[in-house]
């Protein structure tokens, strides 16, 4: 698809809300180039910076400006999100539990928070075999056992063993900007997503806090519309309780489907 008609799509599509009721579309800030990393990345914050070469303040009516986030007016405007957001790093080690292989890197709070914070991230077709992404609301921790995940289950979006000509980091990106974006009915349904990437193949699933049919179809549907590529595969649904129990007894995380969207 030409990079004229993605960012067009990324137009009708993906856009933050602001608390408590501005509203500006992600795309409207510039994306920078991610520069190819072969170590996984840093678990030290990162830096914040602009991720726009523009005062943000050009993009919107003036009739509608946000409130600065500081004092002093000459500082830059920035746009805050609906919900703070936290990417999870997960790398097994040796004598370590799963959970203590669990590292919480950077929290984003505004939309140039997040893209100062991408721009600077190892994409998914970068990272090591083994090593998961989760991008969850802040206070949620990517577990089965978390209480607004543990009655819950998970939409799986992408599995690259299943699929094949699907570029997985413009997806992931995709599916970042519609989760912080909550402009889709049921956001609050949301808890986060996880990226595995394993040598067989790399999936991306959302997870949810409860497993109402109707209510996940449609979060399902909104998915597939605010996607840049076609999905053509199904997105099955999975009980978190029964992939848990899989994982203890096969030592696989994986379940039947419940229902497919």
């Amino acid at each position: 698809m030409p990079k004229s008609n993605r960012n067009k799509k990324r137009d009708e599509n993906h856009n933050c809300k602001a608390v408590p009721s501005n509203r500006m579309p992600v795309n409207k800030l510039s994306v920078k180039s991610v520069p190819v990393s072969d170590q996984p990345v840093s678990k030290q914050p990162v830096n914040n910076q602009s991720a726009s070469n523009q005062p943000v303040s050009e993009h919107l009516p003036a009739n509608n400006l946000p409130v600065s986030n500081s004092p002093d007016n000459n500082l830059p405007l920035k746009h805050p999100l609906n919900s703070k957001w936290a990417l999870w790093y997960y790398l097994p080690e040796k004598n370590k539990d799963w959970e203590a292989c669990q590292h919480q890197i950077h929290t984003v709070t505004t939309v140039e928070d997040f893209w100062s914070f991408f721009n600077h991230l190892a994409q998914p077709s970068e990272l090591l075999n083994g090593v998961d992404f989760s991008f969850f609301k802040n206070g949620i921790r990517p577990m089965w056992e978390a209480p607004q995940n543990v009655k819950g289950g998970r939409l799986t979006v992408i599995n690259t063993s299943k699929c094949r000509n699907i570029d997985i980091n413009e997806i992931w990106l995709d599916i970042l900007l519609f989760l912080i974006g909550e402009y889709y009915e049921y956001a609050e349904d949301i808890c986060g997503v996880v990226l595995n990437v394993r040598n067989y193949g790399i999936k991306l699933a959302i997870w949810t806090t409860h497993q109402d049919k109707e209510r996940l179809k449609s979060i399902g549907s909104s998915i597939r519309q605010s996607l840049t590529s076609t999905l053509n595969q199904a997105i099955p649904f999975e009980v978190h309780a029964e992939t848990q129990r899989s994982a203890q007894t096969s030592g696989r995380a994986s379940s039947k489907n419940v229902f497919t969207v």
